[in-house]
């Protein structure tokens, strides 16, 4: 009786050991990602990932804000889903989360969905999606984090970020309403600089890409670089 409980303990400690040794490859780092891989696969498909789904709710909230009767429409379809000043300073965050999901304006819509949809269906097919998931978490993370520290930052008031209120609510006050950020241009960067770090040959090309989208994008999005080239040198 004491021989059969000492070896299924023993049993028992292998089972919760087990390959602690030999997880770590190009798909799975640790025992979480291949638990976790396993919880993903009822997505059986292999035209179906995670980049695809969001590459949908990037095109649906475009929709959900453009595809409108009247501006005035637009503007309260906008409101619920991008973030500004006037959010900020009210300390109403709940349209933040959503606008690091959409996009609001059409070449936002195309560079975005056609990134998820190409190099971040590739990088999860070839990565697994434990992988891709945690950069969006922590891209996500960023994002928010970043949101709040240059939404007042006067390098960030684009005319690109700019929308009139149809409504002229606040004639005298317009920037806060009027400057609106939506857009997952981070993330779906920190997959192109992922892309581009893991490919040497392209590597000397990521601070000249980085000068063009400081430039065209402002500081909002910049943290793409920082999640893109950590997932890269970690991974």
């Amino acid at each position: 009786m004491f021989s059969f409980k000492k070896s299924s303990q023993k049993t028992n400690n292998s089972l919760f050991k087990f390959q602690k040794k030999t997880i770590a490859n190009k798909r799975f780092h640790t025992n979480f990602d291949i638990k976790f891989n396993d919880f993903t696969k009822i997505f059986k498909s292999k035209h179906l990932s995670f980049a695809r789904i969001f590459a949908l709710i990037n095109a649906g909230l475009f929709i959900f804000v453009n595809i409108r009767l009247t501006n005035k429409g637009t503007w309260l379809g906008l409101e619920g889903v991008s973030y500004s000043l006037d959010n900020h300073q009210r300390r109403d965050y709940i349209p933040l989360f959503a606008s690091l999901l959409g996009s609001r304006r059409v070449d936002d819509l195309l560079l975005e969905t056609a990134t998820l949809a190409t190099i971040g269906h590739s990088i999860e097919t070839l990565y697994g999606r434990p992988l891709f998931l945690k950069m969006f978490l922590f891209t996500y993370y960023v994002g928010i984090l970043s949101s709040l520290y240059f939404i007042d930052n006067p390098a960030t008031k684009l005319n690109r970020y700019r929308v009139t209120d149809p409504f002229n609510r606040r004639p005298f006050d317009n920037e806060k309403q009027e400057y609106r950020f939506m857009s997952s241009h981070g993330f779906t960067m920190s997959l192109l600089y992922f892309y581009m770090f893991k490919n040497r040959n392209l590597r000397m090309a990521i601070l000249p890409l980085f000068a063009a989208d400081l430039y065209f994008y402002s500081p909002y999005y910049s943290y793409g670089l920082l999640s893109g080239v950590a997932a890269g040198m970690i991974f």
